[in-house]
């Protein structure tokens, strides 16, 4: 699919229509104008090779359908003036994130527990065939709603790590700081070798958050931005003490918190399905304790953090150069390039009904040696004609794509015969209508020439 194709059948504003940005890649909502429904395409500049969309569009696709997993649809790969992109079409779930119904439900306790525990599920099956997610937060976890029941959906495998053979368990943890530092294991801020239980420490992190409406460790008074912040941050995980709140977590989930978040992965539970084993068996003996636990209700914008009283130099942190990638609207160049030629059309509209204007005065008073107002309605109405009839060039250049190229020339051509024109201000509008016109031509075959090299 070409880069045209594309953008003519979703449809999509990069402001509004935007759900949310990340370290690979930006999210919007589209409307896919061939079947008629919503859809959320995900765009991705590709940077290297081995940090590309497509992989992991790759890597959902390769799996067996889930009710917890969240596949892909299309991936494709368009060029622009900024770049190359991966762009990926998957289902548009009504509801968002995880994260978005954190912050704007009252989830009752039945709910936060079917939650949770279809996140193991998910995370037992990604195992189950050889991956580490290494990026589970409440961003990536779509939901999908259905007449009150909530279906999770793990997504975005941008930086998960497919195991070479299914009974190793250590790999290469080489893309440590991409994934959100509050719910990333010790090992991975170590830049150590991980294991699937990497995964298990997350689901503890976002566990606890659902339980208590907090996460288990901040930033404490510094900025989350800041290089205090994340040093504290991080301060804090590598101890791995859970505050007080967690004694309000009913059993068994309080223990399987406690465990999942361990600082040393080899005390971790090293399995989904031991941790699904854990409430199994402690699910007799700990029934009525969830009758008494009270519904949270998560603040929809959480307080900030008091600064310090002294004056601190906040430095943002340094994402690795390898994972510094543009989120911002890939097309962003050349929709400012079409927005500044239908600005010049737009233009030398004016300059020619100005033209035409002074044209029609000067031809009746040189004729009739004076002017009538029937005469005055008359050359306004021929003029507002003439300057209608050339402004169907910009129409067809931006409405009618198929014709594009046949309108930038039929512009060319118009601003040439212009050139003839005494008056300086038709002889001038001339002269931009030709620069506008050569110039969207230009663009026009460059962008056709890198979509077709992308083919």
């Amino acid at each position: 699919m070409t880069q045209e194709e594309f953008q003519n059948r979703y449809i999509y504003d990069p402001q509004r229509d935007c759900l949310g940005r990340g370290g690979f890649g930006s999210v919007y909502r589209a409307h896919d104008t061939l079947r008629g429904r919503d859809v959320a395409i995900k765009i991705s500049e590709v940077s290297q090779e081995n940090l590309r969309l497509k992989h992991e569009v790759e890597i959902a696709k390769s799996l067996p359908e889930h009710r917890n997993i969240a596949h892909y649809e299309q991936c494709y790969t368009l060029s622009s003036f900024s770049g190359v992109f991966d762009v990926a079409v998957m289902q548009y779930y009504e509801a968002g994130s995880l994260e978005q119904i954190l912050q704007n439900k009252r989830l009752d306790i039945d709910q936060r527990i079917d939650i949770l525990t279809q996140l193991l599920d998910g995370i037992a099956y990604l195992h189950s065939h050889n991956i580490i997610h290494r990026d589970l937060k409440p961003q990536n976890i779509l939901v999908d709603m259905y007449r009150g029941k909530i279906t999770i959906k793990i997504t975005d495998f941008g930086i998960s790590k497919q195991m070479e053979d299914i009974n190793r368990s250590l790999v290469s943890n080489s893309l440590v700081g991409v994934g959100t530092l509050s719910y990333a294991s010790p090992e991975q801020l170590a830049e150590r070798s991980i294991r699937r239980n990497t995964d298990l420490w997350s689901f503890g992190i976002i566990a606890f958050r659902m339980m208590t409406g907090e996460l288990p460790f901040t930033c404490g008074n510094f900025s989350p931005k800041s290089e205090q912040g994340r040093s504290e941050l991080m301060r804090q995980i590598n101890g791995g003490n859970l505050p007080a709140s967690i004694a309000n977590v009913p059993s068994p989930w309080r223990e399987l918190i406690e465990r999942c978040i361990t600082v040393d992965n080899k005390k971790r539970p090293q399995s989904a399905e031991e941790c699904i084993a854990l409430l199994v068996s402690n699910a007799e003996h700990n029934g009525d304790d969830e009758t008494h636990f009270e519904d949270v209700i998560i603040p929809e914008k959480p307080e900030k953090p008091e600064q310090p009283k002294k004056s601190i130099e906040h430095h943002e942190p340094i994402q690795p150069k390898e994972t510094q990638i543009n989120t911002s609207n890939p097309f962003a160049v050349r929709d400012k390039f079409d927005k500044a030629i239908r600005i010049a059309y737009v233009i030398f509209a004016i300059m020619m009904f100005i033209g035409l204007c002074n044209y029609m005065y000067d031809l009746s008073t040189g004729v009739y040696g004076s002017v009538t107002d029937t005469y005055v309605i008359f050359n306004i109405a021929y003029s507002a004609l003439c300057v209608c009839t050339y402004m169907l060039v910009p129409y067809l250049t931006f409405k009618v794509r198929r014709t594009a190229i046949y309108a930038h020339i039929l512009a060319l051509y118009v601003g040439i015969i212009y050139l003839d024109a005494e008056e300086s201000v038709m002889f001038w509008a001339g002269i931009l209508m030709i620069l506008a016109s050569i110039a969207a031509l230009i663009k026009g075959f460059i962008v056709k020439s890198q979509t077709s090299n992308n083919r």
